[in-house]
């Protein structure tokens, strides 16, 4: 019997790792894709399926097996879509297999019951564990009704809900803790792997961010032929804001910046502060005349906005900006960040606050 609860244990801890490999990088919840919440809904089926296989034996004759921990896991960290297809899977597995009789139609309603309570528990304002708790001892209940109508020796029904409550009890709480230790340690990485993509002051994404970011568009802007445009920008004589009212205020005035272009700018535009008073702007998709817009209307906003220092004074504050777009300016996109630099400077030249944008290429 320790035998069993030991091999029972070792199934489902193998299944949260596994599960945990598979969605660590993004997580799990009830509002995640509905794609990733039925393939963790098809990992908790396959799961229930092998705990059937692997039912440990009570003597005289029972059997108890640990199959609704998977529909109680799949309720709790990815909602009801995981918890009615795992229960679909599991039932249907156990009608299958064991035919149709007295006893498959008690567990296929116990099932049933499991999945809609779990579903509703999963919902409840708690902490996960407290959840967890409710869904076990409503999965225990359920099935102690179950047994109690299904074996009439008395001293045979005692003997398995004792160990069937005890089993069950030891089971899940392992699993909850391995899991949470797991989703633990995940949400640290996702947190890092964010914060390590981040400009800690703007939360802009960083130079590195750019760099990978710009290589993949640039890939995917040659092979199927879309424009692409990259946008230098640069703080007109940054470097005396501070000298004169300090670095908070340059802060500052780096934090609105950045807050203008993400309003100005769409979701699919990529924005980076690269070091400095050095940003970028990739647009996608964009045409140059389109860049040349986005360029201008950000110049003019950051013109026209009244920067106000801690104590009280204004400050004007002006972009010079560099464009270039591919394919009207660069033949490779590779070749972006270099016309755009040299815009940049050639706008700097031309006396700053102004957008200069690369020049196109010959026919």
């Amino acid at each position: 019997m320790l035998r069993g609860f030991f091999i029972n244990a070792a199934i489902l801890i193998s299944f949260v790792s596994i599960s945990n490999l598979i969605f660590y990088k993004i997580g799990l919840s009830p509002r995640s894709p509905l794609k990733y919440r039925l393939l963790h809904g098809l990992i908790c089926g396959l799961l229930g399926m092998v705990l059937i296989e692997f039912g440990v034996p009570i003597p005289p004759s029972g059997v108890m097996s640990f199959r609704n921990i998977a529909i109680i896991w799949a309720a709790l960290y990815s909602g009801p879509v995981s918890a009615v297809s795992a229960g679909v899977m599991i039932a249907g597995y156990r009608l299958i297999r064991l035919a149709l009789n007295w006893s498959s139609l008690t567990a296929l309603l116990g099932t049933t019951l499991v999945v809609v309570a779990s579903c509703l528990i999963a919902r409840l304002r708690l902490r996960l564990w407290k959840r967890g708790l409710i869904a076990v001892l409503f999965h225990l209940i359920v099935n102690t009704i179950i047994f109690s109508g299904v074996i009439t020796d008395g001293r045979t029904l005692r003997t398995l809900l004792s160990f069937y409550w005890i089993g069950t009890a030891l089971v899940a709480w392992l699993v909850y803790l391995y899991a949470e230790r797991l989703e633990t340690t995940s949400r640290q990485f996702r947190i890092f792997k964010e914060e390590s993509a981040r400009d800690h002051l703007t939360g802009l994404n960083n130079l590195r961010e750019y760099e990978l970011f710009l290589a993949a568009a640039a890939e995917e802007a040659r092979a199927n032929r879309e424009p692409i445009s990259l946008l230098y920008i640069d703080i007109d004589f940054f470097k005396s804001i501070n000298d004169r009212f300090g670095h908070p205020a340059g802060d500052d005035v780096l934090k609105e910046i950045a807050g203008i272009m993400k309003r100005i700018c769409r979701r699919v535009d990529f924005i980076s502060r690269n070091g400095g008073e050095e940003f970028t702007i990739l647009l996608v998709n964009c045409p140059a005349f389109s860049a040349l817009e986005v360029a201008e209307r950000i110049r003019r906003t950051v013109a026209q906005h009244p920067f106000e220092t801690a104590d009280g004074e204004l400050l004007t504050v002006t972009l010079s900006i560099g464009v270039a777009t591919y394919p009207d300016h660069v033949a490779d996109p590779d070749q972006l960040a270099e016309r755009a630099d040299e815009a940049l400077y050639a706008a700097k030249r031309g006396g700053r606050n102004r957008v200069v944008c690369a020049k196109r290429l010959s026919p």
